[in-house]
């Protein structure tokens, strides 16, 4: 009779009031508790089979739903995936990879959604922000009441929240999922795209979350919900780390998991299709780095991206707090970005150019660095840019430490 019942609404679901079809959609999921079956593993795609079988994956979920046209490679990599500051995220069965999504973080290549889409009346100043994309699941895992892809969801929220420091989340979704994101895990519609370039012109509704507000969100919604049914309490709370759930081990606060090696990047250049103009800015987010940057294929656009002299930057996520002008009174601050000769941070008091700060930064979980600094600028909503009145020895070995180890070259 249930499913009866069940069928007869899907049939005529679009026809109900979007607050009912929210209630009743809320109402017919349930969640597997019963955990995760142990041969599971979710992790970051690390080496050239896990990236390969990701992008093959990827490639033949988009043609089979018409997203593209079939590739001699037999894989889907586009320009973002060059990035170092692109992750792309796997479940995998044994060897196996059954899932994939890749996080892009807003960089100057901007997000692929912001081809179609503008996202200033949701992304503040300072903000950061990512875009889930590349999303597919092995066809014997589809279905079964979306059990995988709740997990999925699960560890993206998790690696966000711990680990990929943004604000806010944006997905570009088939209308025909819409329900899903918005009424289950309550993604917030934005923009509706009647041909997305990005997925071969097909329709997509772009919708984001808001990840500072996100488990608020979630308890207005499900705070009495029966716990098959709770997405808050699964997200938030039941098995929060579980053991199959794998994440990168950090000596700093960094905020991405690099993980293409100059040959690496050099092999899926090979496969990726690059205008003129990304060529040019992968050169430019390369260009400190030699290694990376000989194996690019010879570009003769001029960008403003590969001339310019500044000191390498690397986004961060370090707590932080200051005193001000020489007042005692301390301020807490989280630095988002470091260079040799100074930082970005967003900080709870205003901030004038030309005021002294001294900082204490945390750089990973048993070193505070002491700074001397002045502020530069401030836009007004918080950020503000500073610059180091002298060399610090712990912190040039911090900056030589994100470097050497190539985590996360500034775009």
């Amino acid at each position: 009779m249930k499913k009866q019942i069940r069928k007869i609404i899907r049939k005529n679901f679009n026809r109900i009031p979007d607050k009912l079809r929210a209630r009743l959609e809320r109402r017919m999921f349930q969640i597997n508790l019963d955990g995760l079956p142990s041969d599971f593993i979710f992790k970051l795609a690390e080496t050239k089979d896990e990236l390969e079988q990701a992008f093959t994956l990827l490639h033949d979920s988009y043609v089979r739903e018409g997203f593209m046209k079939p590739k001699p490679s037999g894989m889907r990599v586009t320009p973002y995936h060059a990035l170092p500051t692109t992750t792309t995220l796997i479940a995998k069965v044994g060897s196996k990879v059954i899932a994939t999504v890749s996080l892009i973080r807003q960089t100057s290549l901007g997000l692929p959604i912001q081809q179609a889409c503008d996202l200033s009346s949701v992304i503040g100043p300072g903000q950061q922000a990512v875009e889930i994309s590349a999303l597919a699941i092995h066809p014997e895992y589809r279905g079964k009441d979306a059990q995988i892809l709740f997990w999925l969801s699960k560890y993206v929220l998790q690696y966000s929240y711990k680990y990929f420091g943004v604000d806010y989340m944006f997905v570009a979704i088939g209308p025909w999922n819409a329900d899903l994101y918005e009424n289950i895990i309550l993604f917030k519609r934005l923009h509706f795209i009647e041909k997305y370039a990005f997925s071969n012109n097909a329709p997509a509704v772009v919708a984001y979350l808001d990840l500072k507000n996100y488990s608020n969100d979630l308890l207005s919604v499900y705070w009495n919900a029966p716990p098959e049914r709770n997405v808050y309490a699964f997200i938030m709370v039941h098995q929060l780390s579980p053991k199959q759930f794998q994440f990168p081990k950090r000596a700093v606060y960094s905020v991405s998991d690099p993980v293409l090696t100059p040959e690496l990047l050099k092999h899926f250049l090979g496969i990726m299709e690059l205008t003129d103009i990304q060529l040019a800015t992968l050169h430019g987010i390369y260009k400190d780095f030699p290694e990376y940057k000989k194996v690019l294929p010879p570009t003769n656009v001029h960008m403003e991206l590969q001339s310019r002299t500044r000191k390498i930057r690397f986004q961060v996520n370090c707590p932080a707090i200051f005193s001000m002008n020489g007042n005692q009174h301390i301020h807490e601050s989280e630095v988002l970005q470091v260079s040799e000769s100074g930082f970005m941070a967003r900080v709870e008091h205003n901030v004038n150019p030309g005021d002294e700060v001294i900082a204490q930064v945390r750089t990973n979980t048993i070193e505070v660095i002491e700074l001397h600094a002045t502020a530069v600028w401030s836009n007004g909503n918080g950020l503000s840019g500073f610059r180091l009145d002298k060399t610090v020895a712990s912190w040039e070995k911090f900056i030589a430490h994100l470097k050497n180890s190539q985590n996360k070259v500034s775009a």
